[in-house]
């Protein structure tokens, strides 16, 4: 696991073995696509052994985060196409704890950008003083796909991929976690959670 120590970002990069990356790849001939007004994406995507893999990384990043007697399990995962010219447009992931991505592009490809309210000025917005634009307001980290790599975030951070500007297409495969098991040893606290993943 990698940590990008710029701010404190929490961006956690971890690697897929190839050929893992392959047994995904050749499945997403088989996959039904559809065209939504930004790119193209799959219905709810399972392949065992690459959840067994992504399900430890999320524990490697659950245990910096959250309390030791709840999991997070993936409770939602799609594959994204991009042909060229398309784009994912600003978003975060509700419902979700944590997100990730995993990119399968070989070559160059459109870099994923978050962005951070900057401390020093975010809150000058909120003031009847508008003294920039909006853009400013905020830190972009752009993320350069690689191959194999899975990045995983908190699932309220904005975020965005530029346009894709090569012929080939670029894939990446998402997935959002939520809360199974009790969320807190505190009594006035207390909620236990129940989920199940056998729906994907």
């Amino acid at each position: 696991m990698e940590t990008n120590n710029s701010l404190t970002i929490p961006i956690y990069t971890f690697y897929c073995d190839e050929s893992l990356v392959k047994k995904v790849e050749s499945t997403f001939k088989d996959q039904k696509w559809i065209k939504d007004n930004y790119n193209y994406n799959t219905e709810q995507y399972y392949h065992e052994e690459l959840f067994s893999w992504i399900d430890s990384c999320v524990n490697q990043v659950k245990q910096i985060y959250y309390n030791d007697n709840l999991k997070l399990i993936i409770s939602s995962c799609w594959v994204n196409k991009n042909d060229k010219l398309m784009k994912s447009p600003l978003h975060n992931h509700t419902n979700s704890i944590l997100s990730g991505v995993l990119y399968f592009s070989e070559e160059k490809t459109s870099p994923l950008v978050f962005h951070f309210p900057n401390p020093y000025l975010h809150l000058q917005y909120e003031s009847f003083l508008h003294l920039s634009d909006i853009d400013r307001f905020y830190i972009k980290h752009p993320v350069l796909p690689k191959r194999g790599m899975l990045i995983i975030f908190p699932s309220t951070i904005l975020h965005e991929t530029l346009t894709h500007k090569e012929t080939h297409a670029r894939y990446s495969l998402a997935f959002n976690t939520f809360v199974d098991g009790q969320l807190s040893a505190d009594p006035t606290k207390k909620l236990i959670i129940s989920t199940s993943s056998n729906n994907l």
